[in-house]
């Protein structure tokens, strides 16, 4: 089974029985992209979304992952872009 944490800074992947496989990421309904990761399960993904205020508001990641033996995990992290000064 894969399983997602979130961390403070960084984010990880585990699955302690066929190894994770791959990860894809996307940003709201964006398609899903390959994201690297280490041996730890450690990654990161840039949003790439414009910080001159146009983009903000609500936004979503979507992480996909699967392993070895084929099963996958999807999450979602809800998170709100605020680039002007409350």
């Amino acid at each position: 089974m894969v399983r997602l944490f979130e961390g403070d800074v960084e984010r990880r992947l585990t699955d302690d029985r066929s190894g994770v496989a791959t990860l894809q990421a996307r940003v709201d309904a964006g398609d899903f992209v390959p994201l690297a990761f280490d041996a730890a399960g450690t990654f990161s993904f840039p949003t790439t979304l414009p910080l001159d205020g146009s983009a903000d508001g609500g936004h979503a990641i979507t992480l996909r992952a699967a392993d070895g033996a084929g099963n996958a995990a999807e999450t979602t992290f809800p998170f709100t872009l605020r680039t002007a000064v409350p």
